[in-house]
């Protein structure tokens, strides 16, 4: 502080002593160049003149100045109440300004960390990864490699039996596909070349037909579980009408060190005649589906279809014509002998 003052010297050096300075102010007004004074100095020179006007106004009365000495201080107390105000405001602006800066800074900051957790909460989200997982299989079944399948079908027979078999399915993206079927006389195929679905009994004639639920039709009506014949499809369906979660990764048993992606999900509405559970194990990286699952979950006494397995046994190349009706003839219908009648003796 004493630094300020000694600092001004040299202005209170160009008017004179403050007394006699103030004095001066009181008896001819402030001069033309005042308002140059550093506001310091005005303030000293106000507290004098403030002073001397009281010192004056009880030793020597004087009734005809006492008012224009009285508005005199007045006014110059006032100037320079407006000078130090004036002073005094510039460091709330700059205060202001900062606040608002460190305000706006917080915020963007807050901001930025609310983000942040959002798209961690997104990504780490597990229905949102379960979906991510799902769709990375999909987009793998759609892709244009031969694959083969062994179908591995569970039967509820009675309370206390059960009966399973075994199809074999080949794929080729999301159109082409044959699936051999055991049946009483032999075995079955169903399958589409991508234009036209067909069905090649045991025995029989075979069938051709575009409409693509021909195989369905012919799958469900004997006995054949698969709700999709394509891989594709088949995913297709475990993500519209199932709440899929994702699992622990795990080996699967017999296999190498591959960890494979384990989705879980449940049926979102009940229906006997479909599964109500469902799993799926796809590469982590490729998105292959090593395995589906499916779960009919029956209770008790409850007859029927009980669980399918759906396991990857190849992906080896197989020509286009393994996915034409005409390369799966049924057996021939072998002529049945005449009965000779027994001659006797």
């Amino acid at each position: 502080m004493n630094d300020d003052y000694d600092s001004h010297d040299d202005h209170l050096s160009e008017f004179g002593h403050a007394d006699d300075l103030a004095s001066q102010w009181l008896d001819d007004g402030l001069p033309v160049d005042a308002d140059q004074v550093h506001p310091l100095d005005q303030q000293r020179f106000a507290d004098l003149a403030f002073l001397n006007a009281l010192l004056e106004r009880v030793h020597m009365p004087d009734p005809r100045n006492n008012e224009e000495r009285v508005q005199r201080v007045l006014a110059s107390i006032v100037d320079q109440s407006e000078s130090t105000q004036t002073e005094l405001a510039r460091p709330a602006v700059v205060h202001a300004r900062v606040y608002r800066a460190q305000r706006w800074l917080f915020s963007s900051v807050s901001a930025a960390a609310i983000l942040a957790a959002l798209f961690a909460f997104y990504w780490t989200d597990p229905t949102r990864t379960a979906h991510a997982a799902v769709h990375r299989a999909l987009v793998n079944a759609t892709s244009l490699q031969d694959r083969q399948y062994r179908v591995t079908t569970e039967v509820r027979i009675s309370t206390n039996h059960s009966m399973s078999f075994e199809s074999f399915l080949t794929v080729r993206g999301g159109e082409k596909f044959t699936l051999r079927h055991p049946a009483m006389l032999g075995q079955a195929w169903l399958g589409s070349n991508g234009e036209e679905t067909w069905v090649v009994p045991a025995m029989g004639q075979p069938r051709r037909e575009s409409d693509p639920k021909l195989a369905i039709e012919w799958a469900k009506k004997h006995g054949i579980g698969l709700p999709e014949m394509h891989i594709s499809a088949l995913i297709e369906f475990l993500q519209q009408q199932f709440d899929l979660e994702l699992m622990p990764s795990e080996k699967l048993p017999g296999e190498d060190d591959t960890r494979w992606q384990r989705l879980r999900g449940e049926r979102r509405q009940s229906d006997k005649d479909k599964p109500q559970l469902v799993e799926l194990w796809a590469n982590p990286k490729t998105g292959v589906a090593r395995k589906i699952l499916l779960d009919w979950d029956r209770q008790g006494a409850d007859l029927g279809l009980t669980r399918i397995t759906v396991d990857l046994v190849s992906e080896d190349h197989v020509p286009d014509s393994w996915y034409e009706a005409a390369s799966h003839q049924p057996l021939p219908v072998l002529p049945i002998p005449p009965i000779m009648p027994v001659v006797g003796p």
